[in-house]
């Protein structure tokens, strides 16, 4: 955007001779004198599955984002993200807030602008467990219990698993 420039500059009287009204302040505007982009956000990393929603952390890239410490603001769909932070003129760290959809816009806001990629972050859904095997074991423990369901990730995320409210002694994914 191009903006106006305004200039205000005041003239003290003479130190050795000063008499009433004689300080001026000279006003003046020059259009189109100064020329800013505002900010362009390029890509989120990752675009999605993050291990638990509104515990992770992405990675906003883009430019124009300043070129000092700006306190942006970012935000995952219409939510701010539980903390932003300046990394670069081109990147901006993001706290997940907990949110659930898919094809969010992800938006950097800084001081004179915002940039916005649309459909950039999809939180993951739910965890959904649709049966265990066996159903039951010996009090005793040491049984093998396989958990099904969806939604548990693409990659092992080291999920921890309890029964009963007791910790597994080992998970495998």
């Amino acid at each position: 955007a191009v903006l106006p420039v305004s200039v205000v500059v005041t003239v003290p009287c003479p130190s050795l001779a000063p008499y009433p009204g004689c300080t001026r302040t000279v006003t003046g505007v020059t259009p189109g004198a100064f020329d800013y982009a505002g900010p362009v956000v390029t890509s989120v990393y990752p675009q999605s599955d993050v291990a638990v929603s509104g515990l992770s952390t992405v990675t906003v890239l883009g430019r124009n984002f300043g070129f000092s410490e700006n306190s942006p603001r970012v935000t995952v769909g219409e939510t701010g993200c539980r903390a932003s932070m300046w990394l670069s003129d081109s990147s901006v760290a993001c706290a997940t807030p907990k949110g659930s959809g898919r094809d969010k816009a992800v938006a950097v806001t800084v001081a004179l602008g915002v940039g916005t990629r649309p459909a950039s972050f999809s939180f993951r859904p739910p965890l959904k467990i649709t049966g265990v095997m066996p159903s039951n074991g010996p009090a005793v423990g040491k049984t093998v219990v396989s958990i099904l369901g969806k939604d548990f990730g693409v990659v092992d995320n080291s999920l921890k698993a309890s029964v009963g409210g007791r910790a597994c002694e080992r998970t495998v994914w």
